[in-house]
């Protein structure tokens, strides 16, 4: 049994960084011993991005209360991390680099992993042809961030270009499989 968290970034709830992320999920869900646990980041009526109090330094618990703590309790607690995300002005949205900087809690003193071997799958979403380049840089320093830092080992990723069509993913059934076949690795 494999117990999995998904992240849902993107505010447009039915965007493609969120089609796609589904479909990880439904097939990690092919192993009906798996439980999954969705945070929309979008939802959170209070968060707050990291003070660097340093306070988190003693243990991995950040301290500060607000609507992202359950999140990263539940992320200590996983075995797999789904986050799913799109690109805004070239990089992730808020809501996904709100997220990343509180997970420096999931450090240790000397910035090494605290809770390594966790499996990742990451999807990401990036508008146009002119961003590829950048969203492959993205993919590339946020891979090395949750492999170095964070002790991730990750599965997958998939880096996909909607050409501003809101929801394209849904009708593109070879990137569809793609990420039900991530999810029955996870």
């Amino acid at each position: 049994m494999s117990k999995i968290v998904c992240i849902f970034s993107s505010p447009r709830a039915d965007g493609n960084s969120c089609t796609i992320g589904r479909a990880v999920l439904d097939g990690a869900m092919g192993l009906s011993v798996n439980t999954i646990k969705i945070h929309r980041l979008n939802s959170l009526f209070t968060a707050k991005g990291c003070q660097n109090c340093d306070r988190c330094r003693d243990n991995y618990h950040c301290y500060i209360e607000d609507d992202m703590k359950p999140i990263l309790e539940d992320i200590v607690e996983c075995d797999s991390l789904v986050v799913c995300f799109p690109l805004f002005f070239n990089g992730p949205c808020a809501q996904f680099k709100l997220l990343m900087d509180r997970m420096y809690s999931q450090m240790t003193t000397d910035l090494k992993p605290r809770f390594p071997g966790k499996k990742l799958v990451m999807v990401i979403t990036h508008d146009d042809p002119d961003s590829d380049e950048q969203a492959k840089l993205v993919e590339d320093q946020l891979s090395s961030i949750f492999v170095d830092k964070l002790g991730y080992d990750v599965v997958g990723v998939v880096n996909y270009r909607c050409n501003r069509d809101f929801n394209s993913a849904k009708h593109d059934q070879i990137i569809m499989n793609v990420a039900r076949e991530l999810g029955n690795k996870i």
